[in-house]
Order: C-alpha cells, then sequence, then structure tokens
C-alpha cells in the first residue's frame, strides 16, 4: 500500500502568512549546489558564545516547511521552536539543523530513488543524495563548527522525505547514522526497502520511523483486517528490522500516531519525541556505555 502524497499549496491562493523563524535561523545558499537552491540552517542556543564547542548534524528534506510556516505548504514543523525549548531543558542534545528546500515541481523525481511504473515518475533520489554527500555536507563541516562521522550526522524527512530517510540510513550508513522517516512511502516503486533490510546486515545507526492511523483521513483497510494499510506496512517493516537485529528502546523507535495525518502539523506534533531519540541529552549521552551519543 503507497501513501499518496496531497499537498495543497496556501501560495495558490494568495494568501501571505506572518514569518515564525525562531532562534539563530539562518538561510544561505551553497556554492555549486543544486544551482543556488536555498538551504536554512537553525544553530543551537549557545552557539556564537561557546567557540570552542562542536556540534551534531541533523539534515532535513523539504525545508520550506521545516522552519517557517510564510514559507511552508500547509504549516510548518515547529523544528525551531521545539529545539528552543528541548535543548535547554536538556532533553535534546545541542544540534545544528540544515533543511534543504525541495524543487518544487522537481520533487517526485529528486526524492525517489528508483521510478515507479504505476506512479509514471521518479528514480533521481539517489544522484541528488549524492550531491548532498559530495557537496553540502563538506561546505557545512567547513563553515560551522561540527562533529563529522554518521554517529553525529542525522537524517530526516516525511512521505517522500521518509523514503529518502530510509534510503540514506540503509543505502549510506557510513555518512548518516541517526535517521528520523516520519510517515515514508516505503512501497514507492516496490519492494526495494524491505528486500534491502532482508538482504543486509544490520547497519550501524539510530533509526525512527513512524506511521498515522489515519494518513489518509479516514481507514485504509484494503485487507478487512480492521488496521490501516499504512500501520500494516508500519508493523511489517518493524519486524523485518527486528529481525535484522534493531532493538526497541536502543537503536529503534517505532511510533504509531493516533488519529494523525498525513500532513506537517502532525508530523510536527510527533517531532519532539523523534529528536530527543535520535539526539538525546542529558549527563549520560558521554557515558562510555554509550560511544556513538558522545558529542
Amino acid at each position: 500500500i503507497e501513501i499518496l502524497e496531497l499537498e495543497v499549496s496556501s501560495w495558490a491562493q494568495g494568501e501571505k502568512r506572518p514569518s515564525t523563524r525562531t532562534g539563530n535561523l539562518r538561510t544561505l545558499t551553497v556554492p555549486s549546489f543544486l544551482d543556488g537552491r536555498r538551504v536554512w540552517v537553525y544553530l543551537p542556543p549557545g552557539y556564537d558564545h561557546e567557540p570552542d564547542r562542536r556540534y551534531p548534524v541533523l539534515y532535513m528534506f523539504d525545508g520550506q516547511n521545516v522552519f517557517d510556516d510564510a514559507t511552508s505548504f500547509a504549516g510548518e514543523w515547529q523544528v525551531d521552536e521545539t529545539l528552543e525549548k528541548l535543548i535547554p531543558s536538556g532533553r535534546v542534545a545541542p544540534l545544528i539543523v540544515v533543511a534543504v528546500d525541495n524543487g518544487g515541481d522537481l520533487r517526485g523525481q529528486e526524492y525517489t530513488p528508483w521510478p515507479s511504473e504505476s506512479r509514471g515518475f521518479g528514480g533521481g533520489g539517489g544522484a541528488h543524495l549524492q550531491t548532498w554527500i559530495d557537496i553540502l555536507l563538506p561546505y557545512v563541516n567547513e563553515n560551522f563548527r561540527t562533529l563529522t562521522g554518521p554517529a553525529h550526522t542525522g537524517l530526516a524527512g516525511s512521505s517522500f522525505g521518509g523514503l529518502m530517510t530510509l534510503y540514506g540510513a540503509f543505502w549510506h550508513p557510513d555518512v548518516f547514522g541517526r535517521c528520523g522517516a516520519f510517515s515514508p512511502s516505503v512501497l514507492f516503486g516496490g519492494e526495494q526497502i524491505p528486500e534491502r533490510i532482508v538482504a543486509t546486515d544490520k547497519p550501524d545507526i539510530t533509526l525512527y520511523v513512524d506511521m498515522g492511523t489515519r494518513e489518509n483521513g479516514n481507514l485504509q483497510d484494503g485487507d478487512d483486517n480492521g488496521i490501516d494499510d499504512n500501520i500494516d506496512t508500519l508493523r511489517r517493516l518493524a519486524e523485518l528490522l527486528a529481525a535484522q537485529g534493531f532493538v526497541g528502546g536502543w537503536d529503534l523507535m517505532v511510533t504509531e500516531g493516533e488519529g494523525h495525518r498525513h500532513n506537517e502539523s502532525d508530523w510536527a506534533r510527533r517531532f519532539p519525541a523523534a529528536v530527543e531519540f535520535l539526539f538525546p541529552g542529558g549527563s549520560w549521552s558521554c557515558s562510555a556505555l554509550f560511544p556513538a551519543c558522545c558529542w
């Protein structure tokens, strides 16, 4: 079962909304990267006052929707507002967030690693993510005080962005070691994600994955088992991950958003728990028991 993407932009109605940017947030372009595509960079509290400190980085898809209601399709993820609360409270480790705008009409091509015959598009995702790896990540590491390596580098997105996150997790675990896939289009173009999990050894990553119980707005129950088909897909994925060696609560978190739909507001509701799992704060984060978590 595939999730249908139904995005209605308020831009089409000429609506102008005020900016909701919060904290130390800037936009920039990276030389030779996606023809000047806008890149957003969120810097954590204290970044400008602790010049010797370095930080993990979370890279995110659909940058228009991550920080600012004024640029979003239908509301933002409130990542900046969330981190401005969770980092000072100690629940989340101080981290940098880098979000890249999608390419508009190019999104379906750039955010799918393989084509779908039934949908009639797709397949540019591998090259797109490789551009991030080859150009964006080195630029960020050179221009900001980052911690490098997969233990300190995350990737997150929703829908097709969630598919790309799973692709990054299982095809590039040497780059992205902390991955958050929200409502991922797992079965776009076939069974590549499940087949990859079955056919390969467990990567050394920490993974968050979720679905809403009403992704399409009402119950989708093609097999008449009383469970939404998207939740069936999520539970099957969780079983495959467990068989591969992931352990819930340790390096895997699977969430079913009760009543949640396929939209930014519900991804925003689930983001706090996800980022707390992927980049936990607290004094134990530098314990020798958890070397992958040491900031």
